[in-house]
């Protein structure tokens, strides 16, 4: 996450999961991944582990995630964005997917 953040779009291609890579483009990363940079513009590069965990959805297996949120956010009540990372399965170091997350009660 902090590869993308930054902008270190080879570092952050070659962190994904070979299925995921397999599927879009280091360019592609880049479009996907403006969200992300966008937000960093305003509150900065730096970001810190907010919470990890699973996701239950249903009878899906577990998704595990770890969640970021900008240093700037550090002494709200409530981060702007969470900056979330999935992987496949608990075992994982790959990532499968990330997510910029406006949070309720966030003053966007």
């Amino acid at each position: 996450m902090l590869a993308v953040v930054q902008g270190e779009w080879a570092t952050a291609y070659s962190y994904l999961a070979p299925d995921v890579r397999q599927s879009i483009t280091v360019e592609q990363l880049q479009v996907v991944a403006q969200p992300f940079r966008v937000q960093a513009g305003r509150y900065g590069k730096t970001i810190d582990l907010y919470k990890l965990g699973y996701r239950l959805r249903g009878a899906e297996a577990p998704e595990p995630f770890v969640a970021f949120s900008f240093r700037a956010d550090t002494l709200r009540r409530v981060p702007h964005f969470q900056l979330d990372v999935t992987f496949r399965d608990s075992t994982s170091r790959q990532v499968a997917g990330f997510t910029l997350i406006p949070l309720a009660g966030a003053e966007n």
